[in-house]
């Protein structure tokens, strides 16, 4: 749904969006992300079944939420800039 919506509103100012600095990073975190979330379920991902609930998160994982909070955060800064 937010893929959808977000494309529509992109469709109707895409020339003044495009010109703003801020889109680049928006794009740039967005595609960062969507490639943390591949190498997250090819990788540590494939181990969810060994994690135990009192045992400490593996390493991998920990390093995937933190690129995924990092980069979300930074998309919506980003997309809140291209008004500027």
């Amino acid at each position: 749904m937010v893929a959808v919506t977000g494309t529509a509103m992109f469709a109707g100012i895409a020339l003044v969006v495009t010109s703003s600095p801020a889109a680049l990073w928006k794009f740039g975190l967005i595609a960062l992300a969507g490639v943390n979330i591949v190498i997250f379920h090819t990788g540590v991902y494939r181990s969810v079944k060994d994690w135990d609930l009192h045992a400490r998160t593996p390493r991998g994982a920990q390093v995937a939420a933190l690129v995924s909070a990092s980069s979300w955060t930074g998309v919506v800064i980003a997309g809140r800039l291209l008004a500027y």
